[in-house]
């Protein structure tokens, strides 16, 4: 081996003879290393020891001061730094955390006072791999420390950008992601969970899970399971119960569908719990909304057809079995194609609207309104004591569409006429009993309009 020292600030280097012509060895990695020291004596047991045989081949660069290091640092092309920690400039911790800053790949080892370990454990903390002794410094022994404090620092490196990497991905998700410790206390929140709890990650960091993540009953308003904590105490992934709210930190309220599992290491032993949730408020509201489109008219927010059939399958089952009666009422509007055709499809709407509105107010909340389409409707009165109840409803119902209706600048009249099947005199199923009452109501509009009749079979 050929050693040349040369003044602070230079290379020092190192360059282990090559192998003969006829030898088939490669010669060994460079490695740059980075010595921050006064002492020239330090530069040259470096280079001493770290020429000890190794697979190695260092590439020893040195440094007066931190000051002097950090622009030979910019390019961070340094696998190792040895800082001098029985340096008088300032405290080590301080030193290591500057250099930390300005070689986040570099790994940073501490050269520490035989009697005073306090500094070389402080820099640990801000950011060195490892330290060494001065007593400790032998042939070997610092070659040994800088490749294990590479390799270390490596997997650190490697460490922190998968985290990073988890990071940046889990808040690109849409959904919230929260984690707690076997002690059930807070870990980690993604940016959704914060939004969600109202909580920022780091002030979460630690705090009881029920303090940050308010889970109660939707009905019941009463707290719930946690999912988590079941998680960890059976092991397993465990869905949350239905109608479970989320209260966040402010008060608002989430609808929540989620599952929680189980975190476990590489060894296969649980270290905490993880949970994914979302917000379902919307899903539900747009799920009653287009449920409410497939049964309800457009146009007067009536019951449509299909939810009309249901609601009559259903009163003729109570029918029978409680032996009752019930009456269909099939109402046409007398004149509505004049008054549509004459003032617009718009006014002609609005009458429509108005007297949905009239026939909903005109009858018990038990009973249904349908439109049947155009201007017709059909009226289930789904409980009457005979025929002439179902009459006297019909009546009324005769009266108070006939008063005015303001609609725009206009004072419009309309009358109907009415037909009525009654269960089970005329009919045991619902598509009977339409039919009847639809019989029943032309031969009302031939009889002179503005009239009530009742189904008979000729």
């Amino acid at each position: 081996m050929d050693r040349k020292v040369t003044t602070m600030g230079q290379i020092i280097s190192q360059e282990r003879a090559l192998p003969g012509r006829d030898a088939c060895v490669l010669p060994a990695p460079t490695c740059e290393v980075l010595v921050i020291t006064r002492s020239a004596t330090i530069v040259e047991r470096v280079v001493v020891n770290l020429a000890a045989p190794a697979q190695v081949c260092y590439r020893v660069t040195a440094a007066r001061d931190v000051a002097s290091a950090l622009p030979l640092l910019a390019d961070n092309h340094f696998a190792a730094l040895l800082y001098d920690g029985m340096t008088p400039e300032a405290d080590a911790g301080e030193r290591c955390g500057l250099l930390r800053a300005a070689a986040p790949g570099t790994a940073i080892i501490v050269l520490a006072r035989d009697d005073d370990e306090s500094q070389a454990v402080e820099a640990l903390r801000c950011g060195a791999q490892d330290y060494v002794l001065a007593s400790d410094f032998s042939p070997g022994r610092l070659s040994r420390l800088v490749h294990s404090a590479i390799q270390r620092h490596a997997h650190e490196v490697a460490g922190d950008e998968l985290v990073r990497r988890a990071a940046i991905t889990l808040d690109s998700i849409g959904d919230a992601v929260l984690s707690i410790d076997m002690e059930g206390r807070v870990s980690y929140l993604n940016r959704v969970a914060e939004m969600m709890t109202g909580w920022a990650c780091s002030d979460a960091l630690g705090k009881p899970l029920a303090v940050v993540f308010r889970l109660i009953d939707e009905m019941s308003r009463l707290p719930v399971p946690h999912p988590l904590l079941r998680a960890l105490q059976e092991n397993r992934t465990v869905e949350l119960t239905a109608n479970c709210l989320l209260v966040r930190q402010d008060g608002y309220e989430y609808l929540l569908e989620d599952s929680a599992a189980p975190i476990r290491a590489q060894d296969g032993q649980v270290s905490g719990a993880v949970i994914v949730f979302r917000d379902v408020s919307r899903l539900r509201a747009n799920a009653r909304d287009m449920t409410h489109l497939a049964q309800h008219d457009a146009l007067t927010d009536l019951p449509n057809r299909l939810l009309f059939s249901e609601r009559v399958a259903s009163a003729i089952v109570l029918a029978r079995r409680h032996k009752r009666l019930f009456a269909l009422l099939y109402l046409d509007l007398d004149g509505f194609k004049c008054i549509n055709d004459s003032l617009g499809h718009g006014c002609g709407d609005q009458l429509l609207r108005s007297v949905a509105g009239r026939l909903v107010a005109g009858v018990r909340a038990s009973d249904t309104v349908c439109r049947q389409g155009g201007d017709e409707f059909v009226v289930l009165l789904s409980e009457v004591e005979g025929a002439a109840d179902a009459a006297a409803s019909a009546a009324t119902i005769l009266r108070t569409l006939a008063a005015p209706y303001a609609i725009d600048s206009h004072q419009l009249e309309i009358t109907a006429s009415i037909g009525i099947s009654l269960y089970p005199r005329d009919g045991r199923d619902g598509e009977t009993l339409l039919r009847c009452a639809d019989s029943a109501m032309y031969r009302a509009k031939r009889g002179g309009r503005n009239r009530v009749v009742f189904f008979t079979a000729r």
